[in-house]
């Protein structure tokens, strides 16, 4: 799995994405004001839901995480 975080070239905002071994990729839909906040709600997810919930989270989830 690899962790996104970029900033598009006309934008001031951060995006948060996770890429899977297959390509298969989830990308927040709330944007960051820095790469470190862009991060740390990778961690905070990471902790509260685990790996497994942040790469396929279910219903319940996308409304918390994403």
């Amino acid at each position: 799995m690899q962790i996104e975080i970029y900033r598009l070239r006309d934008s001031d905002s951060w995006t948060l994405e996770l890429v899977d071994d297959e390509g298969d990729s989830i990308v927040w839909e709330e944007q960051f004001a820095t790469d470190a906040a862009a991060f740390a709600e990778f961690t905070e997810g990471l902790e509260e839901l685990g790996l497994e919930k942040l790469i396929e989270p279910d219903e319940q989830d996308t409304a918390t995480v994403h």
